[in-house]
């Protein structure tokens, strides 16, 4: 999950309750490293079912209809 850098701060206070094997399934992304965030979820789900909104053309401009 992409977000505020306050929500991994909440995240490291309340990661205890939950069980390892839990954990281990939550990872929280930075919102200034979508690039790494984008390489993890493009290999869980194909490019074409993201939302064009959430691919990484629109974070590194490389889309030709981004201003």
């Amino acid at each position: 999950m992409v977000t505020p850098w306050v929500f991994s701060v909440v995240w490291n206070f309340v990661k205890g309750v939950f069980s390892e094997k839990t954990r281990d399934k939550i990872k929280i992304y930075n919102t200034s490293n979508k690039a790494e965030w984008f390489s993890d979820i493009s290999s869980m789900v194909p490019r074409e079912s993201i939302p064009p909104e959430y691919q990484l053309d629109i974070y590194t401009n490389d889309n030709n209809n981004c201003s």
